[in-house]
């Protein structure tokens, strides 16, 4: 008879965490968000701020993540009204974009 593991999926995301693949994926994917950064670049502020590493997920597994922490991420990405022209700025979609090339 076959016996369930309930732990089977937690320890198999801590053995993927740990795999060098890992850390190549995540240098791909940075890659590509810095690439769609830089085809709006303008200062380099943006691109500047753009981090990436290592991430304590849940239950022991480690995570990867790309993201920035600029409070202006949120306008970059998505758009805002212009305070002073009052007129809308479209969103860049960096982040956006960079994922969408990876599904």
């Amino acid at each position: 008879m076959a016996k369930v593991y309930p732990n089977a999926a937690i320890d198999a995301a801590r053995v993927a965490g740990l795999h060098p693949g890992m850390d190549q994926a995540l240098s791909k994917v940075e890659s590509t968000v810095r690439a769609e950064a830089a085809k709006h670049h303008r200062t380099g502020h943006f691109e500047s701020t753009i981090q990436s590493g290592r991430v304590p997920g849940p239950k022991g597994v480690t995570d990867r993540a790309v993201w920035t922490n600029t409070p202006e991420a949120w306008s970059i990405e998505f758009g805002h009204v212009n305070n002073r022209s009052g007129k809308h700025v479209v969103g860049n979609f960096v982040f956006t974009n960079a994922a969408r090339r990876f599904s």
